[in-house]
């Protein structure tokens, strides 16, 4: 099966979940049966499989083998098949450090003015922090 198919990946996750005793845990009838609804509304261009497996199952229980897990998502283009990431990029972390550090900051100087924490020893600036990150690049 190819992997930018936009079908198969229900038949596929049937015939794993599905052996000649029956089904092979609980609600997995239920499970497959949304899908079949959801695959019977829509043609293949306008859902795939994986689409409506996400849909069915939420996006981090889906596993397709040879898809790999990922936290991007797919979308079918006439052009072909293009990657959107959902992962920050690593100046993206570093704004998201840096700001964390900075509240966690004005909560401790609110914490120290009313007496409910006493004042640290000393900590490390964003500044030392900018400066151990330049040096992990």
């Amino acid at each position: 099966m190819e992997l930018n198919s936009s079908t198969g990946q229900i038949k596929k996750w049937r015939l794993k979940h599905f052996d000649k005793n029956g089904w092979t845990g609980p609600d997995l009838q239920n499970l497959y049966d949304k899908r079949m609804d959801i695959r019977n509304t829509y043609s293949p261009e306008e859902m795939s499989d994986k689409e409506i497996m996400e849909a069915v199952l939420g996006r981090h229980s889906v596993y397709l083998q040879g898809w790999g897990r990922s936290s991007g998502t797919t979308n079918n283009k006439t052009d072909g098949t293009t990657t959107k990431s959902n992962q920050l990029s690593y100046q993206e972390l570093v704004q998201r450090v840096n700001e964390a550090n900075s509240r966690l900051d004005q909560v401790v100087n609110v914490l120290c003015q009313n007496s409910l924490m006493a004042q640290p020893k000393s900590s490390p600036t964003n500044k030392d922090l900018d400066a151990n990150l330049d040096d992990l690049e």
